[in-house]
């Protein structure tokens, strides 16, 4: 340990060496004494000393010793060892600890020294300081570290038996010296007893504030050595602080002056690098700032004076120090900052900081990068992202280049992010990105928000990679939670049902408590199960979610979706009791979103929040009311109604409620309430952008509208509706092409019940034919491709695909980017209608029409495209391409999984292009596959059975014997058998009539073939046939 040089408790001046020795009073007096004597040296450094000389001082006693050391037992005896006493009080003033030491030592070994007497012994041969040297003497091993030494010194000082008197005036500083000796020999209870016996008693012993301010120094030095090993010594600590704080306060200018401030700030800064946060802030609260000194300082200067020259330095000192780039207070500000930091309180932390920032400009390059650099990260950690941005931005104006710019733009982040400039958020973090690599630390959290951003922003497709990239490239990270659940979310959004739902299980497992996204992720699992037709799970989901988070804000979206599940498992299901029973549950669900969402719609302030539930409890209130009706509860399907127009006008599902509870509102008496609010909606729907259009809907409101119109209003009423509809203006194409469109429906029906060539009949042929003549004066050209795209996809679907014809031409002949992203629909839905006709130069447009699509790679036509391209072949009888094109449908994977009828339809095609090509052997192999894989549809397992029969009949033909026999058996045992599991198909079933052949060869092959009765019947025995399958 280095010596820690420690001024005596007062500065005054030693008192007066000659009177304080006593050896000189009666032999000097009368003499008159020579400079270059003993009498002469000793009277000069005892007045030097006075007089504050020290060094003049030791100068004068080198002399002496050095002159007269020899002779000066044998002159002045035994108490001449005085001298040295007062020798070692003047280097003790100059720190010059082991030269006092050895007067000390010289002092107190004198009178053996000295042995013997002397020639004249004024002093009655008495050293009257050697014991007294003692108590110096261990002073001076105390401060070269020597405390073992210094104890046993004030141990041999007591033993000597000192004087009440003597012991009385040095006590305070005994206790000071035991008391530090201890401390830095680690017996810190012992060593803080002694010392603190002087704050408790510094009133009866008279301790001035210097031993105070010692010893509270020493009992800080010690409490910080000792806190590593004993941590609840801290709170000692604070205690005595506590109860001493006004004896420890001092005015900034004697602080200042007296050393007290620096030594002050030295223990903080001790305390902080011992882990000691709290105590530190105790020793930096007791430290004035230098702007304090300075105006404490200057409040004593009378108005009109001038302060002693040494003032004025010191003033002048201070006041560059607070002006300069390293301003002191800004340094001790720094270290209360990190004692918070070492607390936890950031919140603490960012107010020094941002003080800092704020008051101190124009500190150096580094300390105010530093500033600025913790200002932002404070402000980001207590999430005040709005000062984090602040402070970034000034950084990044006053220090473009520096090297801690990454740093602070990484907590400017968040708060880009969080007050939604998410623009912002992706400049500064591909600014970021392209200085660090994946999976960098410091890249982290820009390339949480990258894709976090994109999101928001819904750029779906673009934040998919950035999400894989995260994953890829963190592990454990704070932000991993968030972006994992965000990453499977972005697959729902992109309809990878099936990618979101491993996503959500995998985050499920990891998290499944997760305080911010388990409803979340439970919510949007449900809706990815949904999408897979996985309604058990979906459902499993929803209920989980009820268990985990009864009070979630998205558990009316989440219940909405349990009911389409159950709905969709009540159209499935086989029994009644079933069907009766999931459509009960879905209501219940229903009712339950509807109750849920009004609770969370009432108690949500965000007006963004409460139109998002709104549309949830509408979306209940109408699929309820869509329930009702189907049960004919009209009553209550008509309270659904109330429910809705009341406060859930103007939500999507207005269009649904209004033509779901048309008839409902019909049977309660309410049909003309129910038509106008249906005519409101055929003008909302119809009258929105093209994109935004929802034909289908708008149809179903035009046809039930038209329904009940005609059975409440009349037939003439109607039409006159529908001709001269309310609000609909010239600018309204679309509307009004559709309602021109459902007068012609309208029309139709009611002259479908009319009898021909009757004067109705006639009279409405003709406003039918006045329809279209109406229709045909809407240009087709002013449409604006998407409707262009919607009427024309929606009229190849129709009765008479024809009419789409001008509309999906329209769309080939336009150049716009718009047009293009249709085309594939066009050339599609031409080619359907060309196949429609009965010529091969259709056929051929057809098939070219066909490639297009292919070729375009559309992506909801595509793989129709290539089936139809298919039947284009047959129709033209070129079956090498027939075969080539089913067989890719036949050899992927992917092609119709759902639409099994599809799929059934061009594996039999493969096998009759096949058959047609002389493979005989492979198309029975796709007629059996048929036959195997697709026996729930009649029309393509019956004619693959008919060609299976007829080929093996074929084979036969090359048989004899028995071979042909058995041959002959399993025919006729394979046709008896599949025809019995046919047994409850019609023979409508089959609209191509083989089923009816099929049926009537068992008899035929019976007679054929020589079944015999016997042969039949141990068939039957076998194969468990216990009825006549025939028909």
């Amino acid at each position: 340990m280095k010596s820690r040089p420690v001024p005596p408790p007062t500065s005054r001046p030693l008192p007066a060496l000659l009177i304080a020795s006593g050896i000189l009073a009666t032999s000097l007096l009368p003499s008159v004494r020579a400079q270059d004597d003993v009498e002469g040296l000793y009277f000069k450094g005892s007045e030097l000393a006075q007089a504050g000389d020290f060094a003049g001082a030791s100068e004068a006693f080198g002399k002496l010793f050095g002159d007269f050391g020899a002779t000066l037992c044998e002159d002045y005896g035994v108490s001449s060892g005085g001298m040295y006493y007062d020798y070692g009080m003047v280097l003790m003033q100059l720190g010059k600890w082991e030269d006092a030491r050895t007067a000390f030592k010289t002092c107190n070994e004198w009178s053996q020294t000295c042995k013997g007497g002397s020639k004249k012994d004024q002093a009655g041969g008495i050293n009257r300081r050697e014991n007294l040297a003692l108590f110096q003497w261990g002073y001076c091993e105390a401060q070269t570290d020597n405390f073992v030494e210094a104890l046993k010194l004030y141990d041999r000082y007591l033993n000597s038996k000192p004087s009440a008197e003597e012991l009385q005036k040095l006590r305070n500083d005994y206790k000071l010296r035991v008391g530090t000796a201890k401390l830095r020999l680690g017996q810190v209870e012992e060593g803080a007893a002694i010392i603190l016996e002087l704050f408790t008693n510094k009133d009866a012993w008279s301790v001035n504030q210097g031993y105070l301010t010692q010893g509270f120094f020493e009992l800080g030095l010690g409490w910080i050595a000792a806190a590593e090993k004993n941590p609840a010594i801290v709170d000692t600590a604070l205690t005595f602080l506590d109860q001493n704080d006004g004896v420890l306060q001092m005015r900034p200018f004697e602080a200042y002056r007296s050393g007290f401030y620096d030594r002050v700030k030295k223990l903080g800064y001790d305390s902080i690098q011992a882990e000691l946060p709290l105590l530190a802030l105790r020793f930096f609260a007791l430290a004035p700032t230098v702007a304090d000194v300075v105006s404490d300082t200057k409040s004593r200067i009378p108005p009109g004076a001038q302060p002693p020259a040494p003032i004025q330095e010191m003033l002048k000192t201070l006041e560059e120090k607070l002006g300069s780039p390293e301003n002191p207070d800004v340094d001790v500000l720094r270290l209360v900052a990190r004692a918070y930091d070492r607390l936890g309180n950031r919140t603490a932390c960012r107010a020094i900081y941002s003080t800092l920032a704020d008051q101190y400009p124009n500190l150096e390059t580094d300390r105010r990068a530093e500033v600025l650099h913790e200002a932002a990260r404070f402000s980001s950690l207590i999430q005040d992202y709005s000062a984090a941005e602040y402070y970034g931005q000034m950084f990044i104006k006053e220090l473009p280049d520096h090297k801690l710019r990454p740093n602070v733009e990484v907590f400017m982040l968040m708060s880009l992010f969080t007050s939604q400039q998410f623009e912002k958020v992706l400049e500064v973090a591909q600014r970021i990105r392209g200085e660090l690599k994946p999976g960098d630390d410091g890249r982290e959290l820009a390339d949480a928000l990258y894709p976090m951003a994109l999101f928001s922003l819904q750029r779906f497709a673009d934040a998919e990679p950035e999400f894989d990239l995260y994953a890829k490239s963190y592990k454990g990270t704070s932000n991993e939670e968030m972006v994992r659940y965000h990453r499977a979310t972005n697959k729902l959004v992109l309809k990878k049902s099936r990618d979101a739902a491993d996503m959500l299980d995998d985050f499920l497992k990891t998290y499944p408590d997760s305080p911010r996204f388990v409803d979340l992720a439970l919510g949007d699992l449900a809706a990815a199960r949904f999408n897979l037709d996985d309604y058990d799970s979906s459902i499993s989901a929803v209920d989980l979610l009820l268990l985990k988070r009864p009070e979630s804000r998205v558990l009316d979206r989440a219940l909405n979706i349990k009911a389409d599940c159950l709905m969709l498992k009540a159209q499935t299901a086989k029994e009644d009791a079933d069907a009766e029973k999931f459509t009960q549950e879905a209501l219940q669900a229903h009712l339950q979103a509807i109750e849920v969402g009004q609770k969370l719609e009432s108690n949500e302030k965000d007006e963004r929040n409460i139109a998002v539930h709104k549309e949830y409890v509408s979306e209940a209130l109408a699929k309820c009311a869509d329930i009702y009706v189907t049960q004919e509860k009209w009553e209550d399907a008509a309270k659904m109604y109330d429910l809705f127009v009341k406060d859930y006008r103007g939500t999507y599902w207005e269009p649904q409620i209004s033509v779901f509870t048309l008839d409902a509102l019909k049977q309660v008496g309410r049909a003309e309430e129910g038509l106008t609010q249906v005519e409101k909606m055929i003008f909302v729907l119809g009258t929105k952008a093209p994109e935004e259009m929802d034909l289908e809907l708008l149809r179903r409101c035009l046809g039930s509208y038209g329904t009940v119109s005609v059975e409440i209003r009349g037939l003439e009423k109607t039409i006159e509706n529908l001709k001269n509809f309310p609000q609909v203006e010239k600018e309204h194409v679309i509307l009004r092409t559709w309602l021109m469109m459902q007068q012609v429906i309208v029309l139709q029906e009611a002259q479908g019940k009319a009898k021909k060539e009757s004067p109705e009949y006639v009279a409405m042929q003709k406003q039918i034919d006045e329809a279209f003549t109406a229709l045909q004066t809407f240009k087709v050209n002013e449409l604006a491709e998407p409707a262009l795209r919607a009427i024309g996809e929606y009229l190849a679907n129709s009765s008479n695909p024809f009419l789409a014809v001008p509309y999906l031409e329209e769309l080939l002949v336009r150049t716009t980017e718009s047009a293009e992203t249709y085309q594939g629909t066009a050339h599609y839905f031409l080619g359907t209608i060309a196949l429609r006709k009965n010529d091969k130069d259709s056929w051929s447009k057809a098939r070219d029409h066909f490639n297009r699509v292919i070729e375009i790679k559309d992506p909801k036509y595509a793989d129709l495209a290539l089936l139809n391209l298919g039947r284009a072949f047959v129709k033209l009888d070129d079956w090498p391409s027939a075969k080539t094109t089913f067989e890719k449908i036949n050899n992927s994977t992917k092609m119709f999984i759902k639409e099994k009828q599809l799929r059934a339809e061009a594996n039999f095609t493969f096998g009759l292009a096949l058959e047609k090509t002389g493979d005989l052997a492979n198309a029975l192999k796709a007629y059996t596959g048929v036959w195997g894989a697709y026996q729930g549809y009649p029309e393509w397992a019956s004619q693959s059975t008919e060609k299976i029969i007829n080929i093996q009949l074929e084979e036969s033909k090359k048989m004899t014997g028995m071979e042909l026999r058995k041959q002959q058996l399993q025919l006729f045992t394979f046709l008896k058998t599949t025809l019995y599991t046919w047994q409850k198909w019609k023979d409508d079933d089959d609209p191509t009539g083989t089923l009816i052949r099929v049926r009537q060869k068992l008899p035929v092959l019976r007679i054929e073939l020589n079944i015999t009765p016997e042969e039949e019947k141990n068939i039957d025995i076998k194969n468990g046939l216990t009825a006549e399958p025939e028909k």
